[in-house]
């Protein structure tokens, strides 16, 4: 049996590969930790707006309106972030569908489906 040492040279450049791997996972780690932070704030918005705390229904109103906004804002976020797991992606298509079944103006459903496209286009793991 025939056994082969590595050079130093070799072993430096075996360390750099785990360094760089390690690195790797920690920024897709960050990543995924982002955008379930994003998602989060989105079923929060959207919790308000199924319940909002009130005592009237202009204050009712209002805390709906403003929620809605909330729940658009971080949508427009989540849209333009890419989705780091195929989970993620999964994410991105239920909104999506939740689009479908109310169609808006503003070029959000393209915005996603783009987004989906890309995500799909560039991998996710």
């Amino acid at each position: 049996m025939q056994t082969t040492k590595r050079t130093k040279a070799e072993t430096e450049q075996q360390d750099l590969y785990r360094e760089v791997d390690k690195e790797i996972a920690a920024e897709r780690g960050k990543a995924v930790d982002a955008f379930n932070e994003l998602w989060a704030d989105w079923l929060e918005a959207q919790a308000r707006m199924i319940r909002p705390s009130r005592s009237d229904d202009a204050e009712e109103d209002d805390l709906i309106k403003r929620a809605d906004d909330a729940a658009d804002e971080v949508m427009w976020k989540i849209i333009h972030m890419p989705a780091p797991t195929r989970y993620q992606l999964d994410r991105k298509f239920e909104i999506l569908l939740g689009m479908a079944a109310d169609p808006f103006a503003d070029g959000r459903g393209t915005a996603m489906i783009n987004s989906i496209r890309t995500d799909a286009i560039t991998g996710v793991d």
